[in-house]
């Protein structure tokens, strides 16, 4: 487990200049995910569908990116199939464990299909893996105060400090920042709501529904809009 924290952990959020604590989940407690992996993200949503991890299976090899280091190497070995277009499914069969992400994602395409492990360290992140945890595709993070609803903007982001980050260990991390909305007369990329319904981080429980929720990517300014739903049941071993 300390092998996966230490490949999922980062250092500061990419938009603002706080560091950051990081998760297990490819995560940073505060501030936004800056991330060194290869920019770009493609157009079209994709429905992806994670299961979980069994109790026993160790992914302390992961060699997957995080909100502040992100590397290549997503690995579909699994038998996921992931399309680029709005719509298309992704699905695994995997072992249960931990949570489940089944979300639908409209601006970029995002491996969540493989088995899903669940993480606390200050935030919660919630990450998709393969082969017993060597591979780490995407992943969530949350820093947030709930159960509660948000409207997420980013002056939002300013006021409250809720951070919302998604991130794909190629294409880097989308975030609830738009640093263009801070200047005079910007245009906000940021919004859609965020439904809190159970909050318990400290103990891996968490179900978050997604409804039209935009974030920007940190590296590109590309937009991704989420829609779906994220939960966690417990924390991994």
């Amino acid at each position: 487990m300390v092998a996966f924290l230490a490949a999922c952990d980062g250092g500061s959020d990419g938009g603002d200049t706080d560091s950051g604590t990081g998760t297990g989940a490819a995560a940073s407690s505060s501030g936004d995910a800056q991330t060194t992996g290869p920019d770009g993200s493609s157009a079209g949503g994709s429905n992806t569908t994670a299961t979980t991890m069994p109790p026993g299976t160790n992914p302390a090899t992961s060699s997957g990116g995080d909100d502040a280091s992100s590397s290549s190497g997503d690995d579909t070995s699994a038998g996921v199939a992931t399309e680029g277009t709005e719509g298309s499914s992704s699905d695994s069969s995997g072992d249960e464990g931990g949570g489940s992400i089944d979300v639908t994602l409209t601006g970029c395409d995002i491996d969540f299909g493989g088995t899903v492990v669940v993480s606390y360290n200050g935030s919660l992140g919630v990450a998709s893996v393969y082969d017993s945890g060597a591979t780490l595709t995407g992943s969530f993070q949350f820093d947030l105060e709930g159960p509660a609803t948000f409207q997420l903007s980013t002056q939002h982001r300013v006021d409250t400090m809720t951070i919302v980050n998604m991130v794909d260990t190629a294409q880097g991390t989308w975030t609830n920042l738009d640093s263009d909305a801070l200047s005079p007369g910007g245009v906000d990329s940021i919004g859609g709501t965020l439904d809190v319904q159970v909050w318990e981080p400290s103990e891996g429980r968490a179900e978050i529904v997604f409804e039209g929720v935009s974030l920007m990517n940190v590296s590109t300014g590309d937009v991704c809009t989420i829609d779906g739903t994220v939960t966690a049941e417990e924390l991994y071993p």
